[in-house]
C-alpha cells in the first residue's frame, strides 16, 4: 500500500509540474491575416483561481485591462473583438441558471461609459453551453458571448463585461485589437456555438454559410483540463491568455460557405467554443446572378 501511495504520489507530482511547465502563447503582434487585416495585440483576465488575476468568488464584473494601440482620429479605424465566459457556481461549473443579461463597460481619459455603446454583439450571443465534460466531475455548462466595437475609444485603459448582480464564476473577458474591419455598423454576418460531448484531444466548430466575401472567422475556445491548445490550419492564434483560453482566426476569401476553425492539445478533454463571422473592409455581399437562357411563353 505504502509503495502504491508512493507511486500515485510521484504520478502526480510529475502531471502538475507538467501542466505548469506548458508554455502559454502570447498573444498577436501586428499579425496580417489578409485582405488589409492586422491583428495588433490582445489581453486577457478571469475571476476565477483557474486564471491569473482572481480568486473563485461570485463576481457581478471583471475588467481586462488594455489600451489601444491609437490615439485621436486614427482609432476609428482600430476595432475591438472582446469575448466572455462565465460558470454558474463555483465548484464544478454543473448549474444552469439561464440566460444573464452581460453588458460592457470601458475606462479611460474620457472618464468611464457605462455601457459602452460601440459594442455589438454577435447575432445569437449569448450562448449557453452545456452538456461538455471535464477530464473528472459533472458535466459543465457556461454562458459565452462576442462583441466587436468597430472603432475602439480613444483614451480607453480597460474594458469591462458587467451582470445584473454578483452571479458569476470564474468570469473571464479576454480582448483583440484589428485594423482592417468594416465601420458599417452591422459587424457581424453569422455565428454559432458548440460544446464537445466527449473526452478529445481536438475541437472544430464551424460557421453557418457566411454571406460575405472577406470576412474574418473568429472564434473563442477553451477545454476543461486547462491544456495549452495549437491552432489548426487555415486557423491561427490571436491570443491565449491563459492554458486552454484561445481566440482563433481566419480569414475567408470567398461566400457563400460554412467556414471551420480547429485547434488540439495534448490531454483528452471537454471543450466548447463559439464562432462568428465578421465583415471587414474589403467584404461584399455574395449576389445570386438572374437565371440565363430562359423564354417567355404566352398561354
Amino acid at each position: 500500500m505504502r509503495t502504491l501511495i508512493k507511486t500515485l504520489f510521484l504520478f502526480l507530482i510529475v502531471g502538475i509540474v507538467s501542466t505548469c511547465a506548458q508554455t502559454v502563447p502570447g498573444p498577436c503582434n501586428n499579425v496580417s491575416y489578409g485582405a488589409g487585416v492586422t491583428c495588433i495585440s490582445g489581453a486577457g483576465a478571469s475571476s476565477g483561481g483557474n486564471g491569473p488575476g482572481g480568486s473563485n468568488v461570485a463576481v457581478s464584473s471583471w475588467t481586462v485591462n488594455y489600451s489601444p494601440h491609437c490615439s485621436g482620429i486614427a482609432c476609428s479605424t482600430h476595432a475591438l473583438i472582446l469575448t466572455a465566459y462565465f460558470c454558474y457556481d463555483g465548484t464544478t461549473c454543473s448549474a444552469n441558471n439561464g440566460l444573464i443579461n452581460m453588458t460592457v463597460s470601458t475606462t479611460g481619459s474620457y472618464g468611464t461609459h457605462n455601457p459602452e455603446p460601440c459594442f455589438v454583439k454577435s447575432p445569437h450571443s449569448p450562448f449557453i453551453l452545456s452538456g461538455f465534460v471535464p477530464p473528472t466531475g459533472p458535466i459543465q455548462t457556461v454562458e459565452q458571448a462576442m462583441w466587436v466595437c468597430e472603432s475602439a475609444p480613444s483614451g480607453m485603459t480597460s474594458v469591462s463585461v458587467n451582470l445584473p448582480s454578483a452571479s458569476a464564476f470564474v468570469l473571464a473577458p479576454s480582448v483583440t485589437e484589428w485594423t482592417g474591419l468594416a465601420t458599417s455598423g452591422n459587424p457581424w454576418d453569422v455565428d454559432a456555438g458548440y460544446v464537445g460531448g466527449t473526452l478529445v484531444t481536438q475541437l472544430t466548430a464551424t460557421t453557418p454559410a457566411t454571406n460575405y466575401s472577406n470576412e474574418l472567422i473568429y472564434t473563442y475556445q477553451d477545454n476543461t483540463g486547462d491544456e495549452v491548445m495549437t491552432p489548426i490550419a487555415p486557423c491561427t492564434q490571436a491570443l491565449q491568455w491563459w492554458r486552454g483560453n484561445m481566440n482563433n482566426a481566419y480569414l475567408a476569401p470567398n461566400a457563400g460557405t460554412a467556414v471551420s476553425c480547429s485547434a488540439k492539445w495534448s490531454g483528452t478533454d471537454g471543450w466548447y467554443a463559439t464562432i462568428g463571422a465578421i465583415k471587414t473592409a474589403q467584404s461584399e455581399l455574395k449576389t445570386i446572378a438572374p437565371p440565363s437562357g430562359l423564354t417567355t411563353t404566352v398561354q
